[in-house]
């Protein structure tokens, strides 16, 4: 057994891949999203400047080794479900999964300008429409009630089914609580950045947050040598992550992305 455990340490270390360095956070030293490597032989998609997959390329990320904490400001007890904690202060108790999405969308908006755009709806189709006068507190409350009535159910309603061979920053996976069998809770992750290789595979990063509310964080993929990218083609018909899975039919994208 001890023979066994040498001869794998030895590999490791030989691959100039030791564990702690596949399983701290932000090992890249990367201040921002975009900065993370993409695999070998894949290039990212190229956006124009001022659009939203750009923006979300610009979020900053916490130092290497910093890990996801709760809104509580409790450690979140899934560390190792995180690869890099993007630097984002949590508004509530009750921005979770599904508000990554809404919260990300309105604070792109607000920074343009933009906010008779910012829009969402609760459970029962009731418009949330943002009046603000533009301010950061404002902006802050109207996300806080956002929060408090918008969850998985109203993400679905409000986005449209989109092709995965179509995938862009910003796109979301989501089911409802019921949509599947014995499933009694939903869950969302959003699409933060996309990459393609010459073989017509894609590389997907995925950020989300969770409940209780823990800060927005890039998704740990299974294979620790392609982390944090996640490879799908024609062929895949669901991504599967640590705890979770999404079939390719879950993906979703608001229609003012077009």
């Amino acid at each position: 057994m001890l023979l066994m455990v040498v001869i794998i340490c030895s590999v490791v270390l030989a691959a100039d891949l030791p564990v702690w360095l596949l399983l701290v956070s932000n090992r890249w030293k990367a201040s921002r999203l975009g900065e993370i490597p993409v695999l070998k032989g894949f290039e990212r998609d190229r956006v124009g400047e001022g659009s939203y997959a750009h923006f979300i390329r610009q979020l900053p990320i916490k130092k290497r080794g910093a890990w996801v904490h709760l809104f509580s400001g409790k450690l979140d007890r899934h560390l190792r479900l995180s690869t890099a904690v993007i630097d984002m202060q949590l508004l509530s108790n009750s921005e979770q999964c599904a508000n990554v999405p809404m919260r990300l969308m309105a604070e792109y908006l607000w920074s343009q300008g933009r906010h008779n755009e910012i829009v969402f709806h609760d459970n029962p189709g009731n418009v949330l429409q943002y009046n603000g006068e533009g301010g950061r507190e404002d902006i802050e409350a109207y996300l806080r009630h956002v929060f408090d009535w918008c969850n998985t159910s109203s993400l679905v309603a409000e986005t449209v089914p989109c092709d995965l061979r179509q995938v862009r920053a910003g796109d979301v996976f989501v089911y409802t609580a019921g949509s599947r069998k014995g499933q009694r809770y939903g869950h969302a992750v959003m699409v933060a950045d996309v990459a393609h290789d010459s073989k017509g595979r894609t590389a997907l990063m995925l950020v989300e947050g969770n409940t209780p509310a823990r800060e927005i964080h890039i998704m740990r993929q299974r294979n620790p040598l392609r982390n944090p990218w996640i490879i799908v083609d024609d062929n895949t018909q669901q991504l599967r992550f640590p705890y979770c899975y999404f079939t390719r039919d879950e993906l979703r994208r608001y229609s003012w992305m077009g």
